[in-house]
């Protein structure tokens, strides 16, 4: 391992390439983002094809009902058992670990305190492609859930068909 001194030139070269090498992501990112807000759904076709190489309708954007109930059909059958109890097990975890709105006064008569609030809504990015992350939906979904988040929004990248991982519309129904 290569230790550079703080002061040192070493890490001055190091520091500025990562800066400028963010910066440039974060224009990058800046657009898309912007693109998607003016030009929506065409937006995010566009980008789907070219980061995915996936060519969608905006029928695919949104999944229907009959694609969610039909995803039980291309899982192993002691998936869902398994993921009742891995869902069960996280549940507990989250509540265990979930902090509450707090107040106290100090000597002096000050009034000190945390407010804990749940955001109204939260948007969820699950990992697919080659290797889907379906336990990114219960590891962010459950704990918003429990905080009281009252819309939760699931995007996903399509396969090279255009469907999502059957398995991650399974947990999404839990």
């Amino acid at each position: 391992m290569k230790m550079i001194r703080a002061g040192s030139k070493g890490l001055e070269k190091i520091y500025n390439r990562s800066f400028t090498k963010s910066r440039f992501v974060e224009e990058k990112v800046r657009r898309i983002i912007d693109d998607v807000r003016i030009s929506g759904d065409e937006a995010l076709i566009r980008y789907t094809r070219k980061f995915d190489g996936v060519k969608l309708t905006p029928r695919q954007l949104k999944v229907s009902d009959i694609e969610i109930s039909g995803a039980y059909q291309n899982i192993a059958p002691n998936f869902v058992s398994s993921l009742k109890v891995v869902i069960e097990n996280v549940n507990r975890f989250y509540k265990k670990t979930m902090k509450k709105s707090w107040r106290l006064k100090d000597a002096d008569g000050v009034a000190l305190g945390e407010n804990i609030t749940a955001l109204d809504r939260v948007g969820v990015y699950i990992p697919a492609g080659t290797a889907p992350l379906v336990s990114t939906v219960y590891m962010t979904v459950l704990p918003a859930r429990i905080a009281g988040v009252k819309r939760i929004a699931l995007i996903s990248p399509p396969d090279k068909n255009g469907y999502i991982n059957p398995h991650i519309l399974v947990v999404r129904t839990f």
